[in-house]
Order: C-alpha cells, then structure tokens, then sequence
C-alpha cells in the first residue's frame, strides 16, 4: 500500500461546522512555502491518527524537494512509510511549521 492518490471526498448528512475548501484552478503554480490550508484525519504530535477531521495551515513544498527529504530519511522512517517515492499526484507540506 503507498500514499499516492491518497485523497477523499465525502457527502454529510448535516452541514459542517467546518469551512468548504476551494479546489484550485488547474495549472495554478503554488510557490515554495505558500500557505495552504488543508483537513485531514493525519497524524497528531501523540503519533497516532486522528478520528476526528482536522484544519491546519501548511507550507507548500515541491515534490523535488519532498523526494530529498525522503531520501535522506533515516531508515526507521522509511520502513513506516514502506514507500518513499514522491509522484506526482502527491502534494507535499512543510512539517515545521510550529510543530505540524
């Protein structure tokens, strides 16, 4: 299993207390480090997946950057995530970014 495509849409039987998210136009060029706010159920500063949606606001990353990273990893990192290859249907964010 790897992360590529890893991505959802759901339907909600009630409204949100949540703001919809915008898809971007396509072709739209995001620079190094740009603010985007993202949902998710990853993980949190305990280690473990959230059950509950979350918000936060991310710094872009480009995918050659992200693959550096990845290949400079240390092993133990590398094995959870089984596959470190970055495609191009993943986005990548910047994780110091106070502590996400």
């Amino acid at each position: 299993s790897t992360f590529d495509n890893d991505f959802m849409i759901i339907a909600l039987e009630e409204k949100s207390v949540l703001d919809p998210i915008c898809l971007a136009e396509e072709n739209v060029l995001i620079e190094e480090h740009q603010k985007l706010h993202v949902y998710g159920f990853g993980k949190t500063e305990n280690g473990y997946s959230s059950e509950s949606l979350l918000e936060v606001d991310v710094g872009y990353v480009s995918n050659e950057k992200c693959q550096t990273l990845y290949d400079n990893a240390s092993d133990e990192f590398i094995d959870y995530y089984d596959d470190a290859s970055i495609t191009n249907s993943m986005m990548c964010a910047d994780s110091s970014n106070e502590g996400k």
